[in-house]
């Protein structure tokens, strides 16, 4: 057997194989050898996939997630379900330091919104409207993430909380579309 490096192709397989098998560490171990950018992210979003849907492990998608350097190796679209059921499961922080190690141009409003509409629908009003408030106000995602998070607290009952998210909303057609939402005509 020769002591000479395995080529990035043979390290990325390594690193699949590992991680269809389960064994997570061993497959994190030949990912990071892998120098090629387009074959090392490959690879981890194969750790990752393994981690979370196979494995169903979702602290340890997370600690995988926070170990990398670079953030660009772990995003896909898998991480709408990562995030999602991160919150659900009761770790909104979890939740909330995965989004905040998404890249700049992701769109994060929309998995605050995702994070948000979990905490409305706990009870969490207060939490929800903090998650919320990071949005900046431009944000495509702000006024989506606050009326169905105040449509949340409609169906629940609480009407005065909903208007105060009610009236965050900053787009006014939104806004007049959300409040005729929530209240209903008078007959």
């Amino acid at each position: 057997m020769s002591d000479a490096p395995l080529p990035d192709v043979a390290l990325k397989d390594l690193a699949i194989g590992q991680a269809g098998m389960g064994n997570i560490e061993a497959a994190k171990q030949a990912a990071s050898r892998i120098t090629d950018g387009i074959l090392q992210r490959w690879a981890w979003t194969q750790i990752l996939n393994a981690q979370f849907y196979q494995l169903q492990d979702l602290r340890g998608a997370k600690e995988t997630i926070l170990s990398l350097s670079d953030n660009r190796l772990w995003v896909g679209s898998w991480v709408h379900d990562l995030v999602l059921n991160t919150a659900q499961s009761g770790d909104i922080d979890g939740a909330l330091t995965i989004v905040n190690r998404l890249p700049e141009d992701s769109p994060r409003g929309h998995f605050l919104k995702l994070i948000a509409y979990v905490q409305a629908r706990q009870g969490d009003y207060y939490g929800a409207d903090s998650t919320l408030r990071t949005l900046e106000p431009d944000n495509p995602w702000r006024d989506i993430a606050f009326l169905l998070v105040a449509l949340e607290m409609v169906g629940r009952g609480n009407t005065a909380e909903a208007n105060n998210i009610f009236a965050q909303i900053v787009d006014p057609q939104m806004r007049d579309a959300a409040l005729r939402l929530e209240t209903p005509p008078q007959k």
